[in-house]
Order: C-alpha cells, then sequence, then structure tokens
C-alpha cells in the first residue's frame, strides 16, 4: 500500500501537506487498531512513513473522524457514523473531536458488534431491505445513549439509506466532506486537539 502511495504521490505536484483518513484507530500518528485490514497494521507508524516518502508534513487520524470534520456544526454534541466495509464513527463536541471512540467495536444482538451487524459482508449478506432495517436500529439504540443534536450517516454504502425514512436530526451526507475535513484538519488543529475537562476544584 504504501508503495502505490509512492506512485500515486509521483503525479501530484505543488502540494505542501498532506491529510490521512484511515480505517481504524490513530494516535500520534501511529495505528493503533485496525479491525478490518490485517494485524500487521497494528503499531505501524503510518505518518512517519508518509513523511519520509513525501518529505512534507502530515497528519493522520480515523477516516471517520475526518469526515465528520467536513459535516459537522460545531454545535453541541455530533456524531459522524461511516458505512462501507466497516463501520465507522466519530464524536465532536462543540466542534472537537473526542477521541479514541468506536461505537462500530459496541456489543449489539447475539453478541455481534454493530460493525459485524452493518458492515459489507453483512449488507452482501442479507439484502439492503434488512440491512436498512439494522442502520435504522442502530440510529434508535445509541440516540437515547447519546443524546447528539446531530448524527451524520455517510461512507459508500451509505448511498443504499433513503433520508425520508430516518429521523429529523439523522442526515445522510457525501463523502465528499472527507475532503473538505482534511482541509479542516490543517486550517483548524484544535478541533482535533482534546484537552480532558477540569474536574471541579481541580486546577
Amino acid at each position: 500500500m504504501i508503495e502505490t502511495i509512492r506512485c500515486l504521490i509521483g503525479r501530484r505536484k505543488g502540494f505542501d501537506r498532506v491529510a490521512v483518513g484511515f480505517p481504524g484507530w490513530v494516535e500520534d500518528g501511529i495505528v493503533r487498531t485496525a479491525p478490518n485490514l490485517h494485524p500487521n497494521w497494528m503499531g505501524f507508524d503510518l505518518r512517519r512513513k508518509l513523511e519520509d516518502i513525501t518529505t512534507k508534513p502530515v497528519r493522520v487520524i480515523n477516516d471517520a473522524e475526518v469526515q465528520g470534520l467536513g459535516h459537522i456544526s460545531g454545535d453541541g454534541l455530533e456524531i459522524m457514523i461511516t458505512l462501507g466495509t466497516g463501520l465507522g464513527s466519530a464524536v465532536f463536541v462543540d466542534g472537537k473531536l473526542v477521541p479514541g471512540l468506536e461505537i462500530g467495536q459496541q456489543r449489539a444482538a447475539n453478541g455481534k458488534t454493530y460493525d459485524g451487524l452493518l458492515n459489507k459482508a453483512a449488507l452482501a449478506s442479507i439484502g439492503v431491505r434488512r440491512w436498512r432495517k439494522r442502520v435504522l436500529h442502530l440510529v434508535q439504540e445509541i440516540e437515547p445513549v447519546w443524546n447528539y443534536r446531530r448524527l451524520y450517516l455517510g461512507g459508500g454504502n451509505s448511498r443504499h439509506l433513503k433520508q425520508k425514512a430516518l429521523p429529523e436530526n439523522v442526515t445522510v451526507v457525501s463523502n465528499d466532506g472527507g475532503l473538505w475535513g482534511g482541509h479542516v484538519l490543517w486550517t483548524k488543529p484544535e478541533a482535533v486537539e482534546w484537552d480532558p475537562p477540569t474536574r471541579a476544584g481541580g486546577s
């Protein structure tokens, strides 16, 4: 994959920075988990490798987080869920990313995770109609837990969803948001630099 990226970059001219959305949990540019990829990705310093081959500064976060940056309003609690090979997620509070949360790995029905119930393999197995019902069930289950102001549904398989069948505060969004999110990752770095809330009475 790195070699493929190297070849693609070779055709690009005039860029001065790189933003990457990776399908897994990324911390400080290092891949920590990648549920739908080979285990060899775990612990891989993707940022440093890409900086080596581009000689440019690189920022790497989860792909759902990048897409969320391109869609959120910055007001209250907002959640981005991507439906593709797996189920990705990102949580934002007042425009600021809360890192490391993986809603897809939460247990749901029959011991399966939401990822297992709604990923690409599940869609192929049960068909679009039943898969849509599962997505709606997910929405109905997480809303009273998270009390989000807005939920965004994206990713390649979101094209199978019907906006009119979803609650008013749930929006199916374009994957183009990921491109804008890459821009936001550089122009508003404070959006992904999380400072834990200070405890009452603390300094």
